[in-house]
């Protein structure tokens, strides 16, 4: 029996090491990552904190009668800042223990995990003695586990191009490492990469003038990238940076970890992470890329990702320069993986022309807008008090607004969802209005005195969500969707234009006038907020492959509004009430300036 097993495995061994196989490696290698522990150094010893609280105390420049509370003083100040120094640098070694890099949270890179004893040895290694003899370290540790991962990824991405017989063999699941060669190794060459940071140079100081802690240190960033043919590494990227700030030592420690954020924009902003392919063919205004990645397409070439086309064009002098000629978007990803690119602008594309990705699925834009909010002819009724509060007009208040919109779940249509802010500022029309009825007259000739206050500015805040759809038409893109939100609305009063119509009557002997309430009331402002439901279409055209101009309309048919909260005073703490109002809805059209970011 276990000779037949022996037996079969070397037959399915030998068809699959004969059976025709092509590794896919595409022009679009998926880019991964192995992050290493931060390696974190030690604090200062106990007696630099104690010699720098003697400087401060000045204890060796009074007379020695005088510097035993001195010297007490100093040595709990020395104490403390050693207690805190330990306290950041714990903070800090713990933010950096896991993955600090912000790498592999995104979709487009991989992890290669290793063994935690392989990765502590190569951190200590790094805290130790920095680049010296690093590369060794890296070769004897993870040379072989990451070959071995490298040669396994390449089989699976390959596995739309081999025969089933070989997908479902045993031993060729057994035996990855040994079923991949050299050369097909090759297509992969400098895919994976290994992230080292050290902290050093740690130190914290009591800041005497501003209360709390004052924090600094040295974080020492490299990238080492993996030839998987020959088991080498390289070191690649390098980057420092000096952290510097005020706080609480757990909270400096943490702000240190996150300043190791800026190496990941370093990484982004290198050519060779971005997405890059030849065009392999036209299709009047689409191109069709190189790539076949299964594990890409889904994972990171979204619905409307652009991409530049760039050519190398010689120059006066014979040399070659790499120039962006035109630009394009991604409309389709296709159930068989092929990416569909609509060309946008520049240059019309031709086969064999170069795309590069400009990476970021958000995008923002600033909008400039004048609103104008719709007041109804009708007044208000009035509270229990004879209070309301009539507006008769509301300036077109400029408006700045930020939107911030990224890609939705979804195929055909591009869909996007975001968060919209923005504030406005304007004046305001109309009055704060106190009635007095004549109660003992019959309604059709009852007088009606108003005490008025005029109102005279107007602030808003909006914090709105939306959802919806754009069609690309070449350079114009068309977009429609729906957006909610709420709005808090602020009005001011003229305290110095206060006015009480007096109409005085006689009737039956009896003469009747209102009482001059606001000219007692110290009314300062007056609050709302209202929630909406509002639909937008808008147009935006693109002026590079990054930014585009637009106009936006908005409509709200849905809206309520809470009553106005009048404040009396200064301040909050005073006396204040709430009272009707007769503002109506409001329309909206802004002119918006878009750009691409990560």
């Amino acid at each position: 029996m276990g000779k037949l097993l022996v037996s079969s495995l070397l037959l399915a061994s030998l068809a699959a090491a004969q059976a025709p196989r092509e590794l896919d490696a595409g022009t679009w290698v998926r880019k991964s990552f192995t992050v290493v522990p931060g390696a974190v150094g030690d604090c200062p010893d106990q007696e630099v904190f104690q010699k720098r609280a003697e400087r401060v105390y000045k204890v060796h420049m009074v007379p020695p009668f005088l510097r035993d509370e001195l010297m007490h003083k100093a040595r709990n100040r020395a104490r403390a800042s050693a207690a805190a120094c330990e306290e950041m640098r714990q903070n800090l070694s713990n933010s950096l223990r896991g993955e600090w890099s912000g790498l592999l949270s995104m979709e487009r890179f991989d992890a290669n995990p290793m063994p935690v004893e392989k990765l502590r040895a190569v951190s200590e290694a790094f805290g130790a003695r920095g680049s010296a003899g690093l590369e060794a370290v890296l070769k004897q540790e993870l040379g072989d586990t990451l070959r071995a991962q490298l040669a396994a990824t390449a089989l699976s991405r390959s596995a739309h191009l081999r025969a089933d017989y070989q997908k479902n063999s045993l031993v060729n699941d057994k035996l990855k490492t040994e079923d991949i060669t050299e050369s097909e190794l090759a297509l992969v060459r400098g895919s994976a990469h290994v992230l080292v940071i050290r902290a050093r140079g740690l130190d914290i100081e009591l800041n005497d003038k501003k209360g709390g802690w004052h924090g600094t240190g040295l974080l020492e960033m490299e990238m080492w990238s993996f030839d998987p043919v020959d088991k080498t590494f390289k070191q690649v990227l390098t980057d420092r940076s000096s952290p510097s700030d005020d706080g609480s030592p757990s909270g400096l420690g943490m702000g240190m970890a996150a300043s190791a954020g800026s190496f990941r924009s370093n990484i982004l902003n290198l050519q060779s992470f971005r997405f890059t392919s030849q065009t392999i063919s036209l299709d009047g205004s689409w191109l069709l890329p190189a790539s076949r990645f299964q594990s890409n397409t889904k994972a990171d070439l979204k619905v409307h990702r652009r991409f530049l086309y760039t050519e190398n064009q010689v120059g006066k002098n014979g040399a070659e320069k790499l120039e962006t000629i035109g630009y394009g978007y991604i409309d389709r990803v296709g159930k068989d993986s092929t990416v569909r690119i609509r060309h946008i602008g520049g240059q019309s594309p031709y086969v064999g022309m170069t795309l590069e990705e400009i990476p970021g699925t958000w995008w923002a834009t600033f909008g400039y807008a004048y609103s104008n909010t719709e007041v109804s002819p009708s007044r208000p009724g009035t509270d229990e008090y004879g209070e309301r509060l009539v507006l008769r007009h509301l300036s077109p208040a400029p408006t700045l607004r930020l939107q911030i919109r990224g890609n939705a779940p979804g195929e055909g249509l591009f869909q996007y969802f975001g968060l919209d802010i923005a504030g406005s500022v304007g004046d305001a029309y109309g009055a704060l209005e106190m009635l007095d009825v004549d109660s003992s007259v019959t309604h059709d000739t009852a007088v009606i005195y108003a005490n008025r206050m005029p109102l005279s500015g107007l602030w808003a805040m909006e914090f709105s969500l939306n959802y919806g759809v754009r069609v690309p038409l070449r350079r114009l893109a068309l977009t429609a969707g729906i957006q909610a939100g709420i709005r808090p609305t602020w009005l001011s009063f003229n305290p110095e234009e206060r006015s009480v119509e007096v109409r005085d009557t006689t009737m039956l002997g009896k003469v009747s006038r209102p009482e001059p309430y606001w000219e007692e009331h110290d009314i300062s402002r007056a609050n709302s907020i209202d929630a909406w439901i509002g639909l937008i279409a808008g147009a935006q055209f693109s002026i590079n492959a990054a930014n585009g101009i637009g106009v936006e309309a908005r409509w709200e048919p849905w809206r309520g509004r809470s009553d106005w909260e009048v404040t009396e005073g200064p301040t909050e703490d005073e006396n204040s009430f709430s009272v009707p109002t007769n503002e109506g809805g409001l329309g909206r059209l802004q002119l918006t300036f878009q750009w691409i970011f990560r």
